[in-house]
């Protein structure tokens, strides 16, 4: 198989705890909250008089939410109250929006969670971003086709193990350790080419951070590898993931795409496998720690039954 190139940075943790601004380096970067720190600056609301000035430094705290900080200092008292409001208006020039929903294509982090449009999972389902991955995979003007499934964490320990007892794996093999689950779905080629069909999947995983050689490991999803037919190698990183830091535990969703060639009575399975990196040099890995297999029949697929 092919070595499995590396398409985003990784940061690994020294500490239990760091919190998910130090992932901000990997693909998309956490950085959530960046916008509520910023709004700590309506510590210029303090000026205000009592209570009004405590309302601006709450409305900061929500998480960058400008109008809402700008409206409890402008409740203050004369001039002081202006200046509570202005404290508020820094934390709306923080990188985080308000608390609202995220809006897919205004190039603003609407919900101030440090990802924006497309990259933040709110948006994975939006037609118009699926639309655009498939454009940026090289598979433009595909349609949904089939039926979706989906697999759990035992599939995904099977998946591991397969590879494990493989006759040549590439990688070694880290099962039962990160916990995999997700949704395939399926798109075909238009007609009448029938010559490909576009695997997508949403996966959520839970990763461990792990204490090698002394010092605290955070493992990150980074590709992995492939089999189809006769053919197999490395798979490209996650189009888009996000990152959340809980105790010791990473919890991260993320969508990957594989282009496959076939022909009209093409019958067989996908095998996707994912894989943990650290770049920590004496931590060992890439580990493959989970994955899927989809049956492909491009016949009922491309008949839409």
């Amino acid at each position: 198989m092919l070595q499995l190139q590396h398409t985003s940075h990784f940061v690994s943790v020294l500490s239990v705890g760091v919190g998910v601004a130090a992932l901000a380096c990997s693909g998309s970067g956490s950085g959530g909250g960046s916008g509520a720190s910023a709004g700590t600056g309506t510590s210029t609301g303090t000026g205000a008089t009592a209570g009004s000035g405590a309302g601006a430094g709450t409305g900061g705290a929500a998480g960058a939410g400008g109008g809402l900080g700008g409206a409890a200092g402008s409740g203050a008292s004369a001039g002081a109250g202006a200046s509570a409001g202005s404290g508020a208006s820094a934390g709306s020039g923080g990188t985080g929006g308000g608390g609202g929903a995220e809006i897919c294509n205004n190039s603003v982090d609407d919900n101030g969670n440090g990802y924006k449009d497309c990259d933040d999972a709110a948006c994975f389902s939006d037609a118009t971003c699926i639309a655009t991955d498939l454009s940026k995979q090289q598979m433009a003007g595909f349609t949904l086709c089939g039926k979706p499934f989906t697999f759990n964490s035992a599939d995904s320990d099977a998946a591991c193990q397969d590879y494990a007892l493989s006759p040549f794996p590439n990688f070694t093999s880290k099962c039962q350790y990160a916990t995999y689950s997700g949704t395939v779905t399926f798109y075909c080629a238009p007609k009448p080419a029938n010559d490909a069909i576009g695997v997508r999947w949403v996966v959520k995983t839970q990763v461990p951070i792990e204490t090698v050689n002394g010092k605290s490991v955070l493992w990150e999803n980074l590709g992995g590898e492939f089999q189809f037919l006769s053919g197999g190698g490395s798979s490209t990183g996650q189009l888009h993931s996000t990152f959340d830091h809980v105790g010791s535990v990473l919890h991260e969703e993320f969508v990957g795409y594989h282009k496959l060639g076939v022909k009209s009575d093409t019958k067989a399975d996908f095998h996707q496998w994912f894989a943990l990196w650290s770049l920590l040099s004496n931590a060992g890995g890439p580990h493959v720690a989970g994955g899927f297999v989809a049956p492909i029949d491009a016949a009922q697929l491309f008949g839409g039954t």
